[in-house]
């Protein structure tokens, strides 16, 4: 299990560094421009409450799991799979997903939460395995990205077609890898949205 995380962060570690850098910019970036953005954001966050809502009234725990876990994953795959196409859509899925959390964090909370509260009952319990999930996700679809922009200026400079050839296959070897682990923290958190995080935050609602 070791070697397999490590085999891993050898091959992210300096995307997952740069997708951490993109989310946190999104993060003070919503945190900062909170009044401007607030009609973008609210949408987004709108859609979420929605999805929320149904699920409390279905008051399905199992279904919670499965809906927050599946939502979470193809966004996942989305990050994955689409930063190929020059890694447009992992830059941006973070930094929006970070600029809603900062706005977040920023308006006042309609059940009376404080920002500590929000953030430290509310999000860090299932969000530090999500928001990890969703870097390695991201920081793999970047590095997809950047492989294919290598791609391309290879095709003008025939030397450097044989690293890139292996790059890319360094990078499928551990795609499978990252995609299992990013499926078994997806699934985990997902739990503790659904179980455990209700819990903590009930007693905190005025």
């Amino acid at each position: 299990m070791r070697g397999f995380i490590s085999d891993i962060w050898r091959g992210t570690r300096k995307y997952f560094g740069i997708a951490l850098f993109i989310l946190l910019a999104g993060v003070i970036v919503g945190m900062l421009n909170s009044a401007s953005l607030s009609t973008i954001l609210e949408k987004m966050i709108e859609q979420v409450r929605e999805v929320s809502q149904g699920l409390q009234l279905e008051n399905n725990i199992f279904a919670t799991i499965r809906v927050i876990f599946m939502n979470n994953l193809m966004a996942a795959i989305m990050m994955l799979g689409m930063g190929t196409f020059f890694a447009v859509f992992p830059i941006w899925g973070l930094f929006m997903n970070g600029a809603v959390l900062g706005y977040i964090l920023t308006v006042p909370n309609p059940k009376g939460l404080s920002t500590w509260e929000m953030l430290v009952y509310g999000i860090l319990p299932h969000g530090v395995i999500e928001i990890v999930a969703i870097l390695f996700a991201a920081g793999l679809g970047i590095r997809f990205g950047v492989l294919s922009f290598r791609s391309i200026g290879a095709l003008f400079a025939p030397p450097k077609r044989d690293r890139v050839k292996r790059d890319w296959g360094d990078s499928l070897r551990i795609l499978w890898k990252t995609f299992i682990l990013i499926v078994v923290m997806l699934f985990v958190a997902a739990v503790i949205e659904s179980v455990i995080t209700p819990q903590l935050l009930n007693p905190l609602v005025k």
